[in-house]
């Protein structure tokens, strides 16, 4: 029986689907042609996208695990606030993988602030110290346990531990405003469009394409800001929150736990009337509602002022890795050819 796909590769499946060397991806091509509608839509994206409304049909035999839940409003406090109290109760001792960046970051501070003392350890890295070890040295290695060293090596695997990420904060948050990526959904609009009627924007024939994922959208789409979150809420939200079973095999970790995956914080995310940055032009004010909350669990602290949000290091993605299958093992082509 042929297995269905949880994440992928989008590089390497670009490379194997255009030089198509040999028969390798026959048992999960479904519909090539499908594969060009989605080079237009998403560009050289380097996340893969899966459609979690179902309406977008895929160019691989995908397996939907992540439908979107029903939005209703509440407060990113309150959420947060479940989720943290939700992976505490499970009663287990709690390491978070921690890069420096505002994602990781809110994740360990938040489940300090409810967990009991001695249940949070962290996992760094060197590159982690290097962005954010200000804050390492003030605010975090006198209050938890902690490991520096290389992702996916210097863990040892233990089941009765529960293991955390920050992942899933670019999806809660949104793209900022940043219009300079190559990739082609942080370019839709501009800094002077961002708060316009995102159909008098966007490429209709775009819109044409995801018409069928915007109608079932639970969430609220009406500027180009909210398009813009849409479009990474949406689609990559399933290939990032499995991406570190690339590293840690289910086999040994379990679930690696992306902390933004809740229904409470997916609910604020779609139904929020806050910005998700505060001030357009300003992208330290982008998820100001994190740095808000780690100033009143820290206090005065220079991280929230001055941390931009950027891709932050934690580990380098392996390039020969293709696609991570339902039956969570990974499939490798070793004789992939080097990113370009």
């Amino acid at each position: 029986m042929t297995q269905s796909i949880i994440a992928y590769n989008p590089i390497l499946a670009t490379q194997l689907i255009k030089g198509r060397p040999s028969n390798i991806l026959d048992p999960f091509l479904v519909d090539a042609g499908m594969y060009d509608t989605y080079q237009k839509v998403f560009g050289k994206h380097p996340n893969c996208q899966i459609d979690r409304t179902g309406q977008l049909p895929h160019f691989f035999n995908v397996k939907f695990l992540d439908p979107l839940p029903v939005a209703r409003d509440i407060s990113f406090e309150d959420a947060t606030r479940i989720r943290a109290q939700e992976l505490i109760a499970q009663n287990k001792p709690i390491t978070v993988f921690w890069s420096g960046g505002l994602d990781s970051t809110f994740t360990l501070m938040c489940l300090l602030e409810y967990a009991e003392p001695g249940q949070i350890s962290l996992f760094g890295t060197y590159a982690s110290i290097i962005e954010a070890g200000d804050l390492f040295d003030n605010h975090i290695k006198n209050r938890v346990q902690y490991t520096i060293g290389v992702f996916g090596l210097d863990l040892v695997p233990n089941k009765e531990c529960l293991y955390v990420s920050g992942m899933l904060g670019n999806q809660v948050f949104g793209p900022g405003n940043w219009f300079n990526n190559i990739t082609t959904p942080f370019k839709f609009g501009t800094l002077e469009t961002i708060h316009k009627d995102y159909k008098t924007v966007i490429d209709p024939e775009i819109l044409e394409i995801l018409d069928p994922s915007i109608q079932a959208y639970p969430g609220r789409i009406e500027t180009v800001e909210d398009f813009r979150c849409f479009m990474m809420f949406n689609f990559p939200w399933q290939g990032m929150k499995y991406e570190q079973n690339i590293y840690f095999p289910f086999k040994d970790y379990g679930e690696i736990h992306a902390f933004f995956d809740s229904t409470e914080i997916q609910q604020w995310s779609m139904s929020t009337r806050e910005p998700k940055q505060l001030d357009p032009a300003d992208n330290l004010t982008h998820r100001w509602q994190m740095r808000q909350l780690i100033d009143q669990w820290i206090g005065a602290n220079n991280y929230t002022r001055s941390k931009d949000k950027a891709i932050s290091v934690l580990y380098t993605k392996k390039h020969e890795w293709f696609a991570l299958l339902d039956n969570y093992t990974n499939i490798y082509f070793k004789d992939a050819p080097a990113y370009g």
